[in-house]
């Protein structure tokens, strides 16, 4: 705010001004180690997200390898499945 109103105006900005500078350079102080801070989180989150993600790897490989061996048994109980459905209707029509 300026006041045009003479030595109100000069008293204003002597006395508030600096203040006001002081409170804006402490706020653009405060942004920056908020700022800082922000970053360095991250940067530990993401060491954190690489380094899981190098640990379960392995994991991931594994359960995709089981996962297929999973299917392959499921293709086995179905072809099974269907065997013993023709040897009762092999049966059954040996007993017709």
């Amino acid at each position: 705010m300026l006041f045009n109103i003479g030595s109100i105006q000069v008293q204003f900005i002597t006395t508030e001004a600096p203040q006001l500078i002081k409170t804006a350079e402490e706020d653009v102080e405060n942004v920056k180690q908020m700022t800082d801070r922000l970053c360095a989180e991250e940067d530990q989150l993401v060491g954190d997200v690489c380094n899981h993600m190098a640990d379960v790897q392995p994991l991931v490989t594994m359960l995709s390898t089981l996962t297929g061996q999973i299917r392959e048994l499921e293709k086995y109980s179905q072809y099974l499945h269907c065997l013993v459905q023709i040897e009762d209707l092999r049966l059954y029509c040996s007993e017709i």
